[in-house]
């Protein structure tokens, strides 16, 4: 296939721990299969919400969203086995974002 491999990804994300809409962040991700090592892949996470509110909203306002594509070797890696781990390792957010994912939150489409 001549176009690239992508990873969707659909996060939560606030100001802080305790609440906050319409704000995005950058993250960096690791991705790797058994035989590759790994890759950084930046992630601009993105909220379509048309300002930032510091209270808590309950919810409403967090939802961001990032497609990137996937490195050439990470793409014929996974065409090849089907595995590939994709890993967000939780780290001080240098703005104070608070990012939530969970494994249903990323997906691949090539």
């Amino acid at each position: 296939m001549p176009y690239g491999a992508f990873l969707m990804i659909d996060a939560l994300v606030t100001q802080r721990a305790s609440g906050g809409a319409g704000y995005s962040a950058s993250i960096v991700l690791e991705a790797w299969s058994a035989s590759l090592k790994k890759y950084n892949i930046l992630v601009n996470l993105d909220n379509p919400l048309p300002f930032e509110d510091p209270r808590n909203s309950q919810g409403v306002g967090y939802m961001t969203h990032a497609t990137v594509m996937l490195p050439p070797a990470l793409k014929a890696e996974f065409r090849k086995t089907g595995e590939l781990t994709v890993q967000y390792k939780w780290s001080q957010h240098p703005l104070g974002r608070h990012v939530a994912v969970h494994g249903d939150c990323m997906k691949i489409v090539y």
